[in-house]
């Protein structure tokens, strides 16, 4: 039984085809997968480096208030009362920002 030629090479191009797609598809998952490394990374550091700063001021608002508690001053505790209120909301945030970028 002989095979037509033109058949032959229809079923080439037809397989050839499917290579350099499989091979394309195989190129754009690994820069994907390269592109979702690099984004986790960013996300990452750029949490660590807001995080740090924030905790800092949260702290030192807390040490603030500590110490006013003696001279009761209203107005400190007030704007102690929003710097700590801030930089809670500014972690969660944060926080939401990290779920949505996993």
């Amino acid at each position: 039984m002989r095979i037509p030629l033109s058949r032959v090479s229809y079923s080439y191009t037809t397989i050839s085809k499917h290579k350099k797609n499989e091979r394309n598809a195989k190129k754009a998952l690994k820069k994907e997968q390269e592109l979702n490394e690099l984004k986790s990374r960013f996300v990452s550091m750029a949490s660590h480096e807001f995080k740090t700063p924030l905790t800092v001021i949260h702290t030192s608002a807390i040490l603030i208030s500590k110490q006013n508690e003696i001279a009761k001053e209203p107005k400190i505790e007030k704007y102690m009362t929003k710097i700590k209120k801030n930089v809670k909301l500014i972690v969660i945030k944060m926080l939401l920002f990290w779920d949505k970028t996993r």
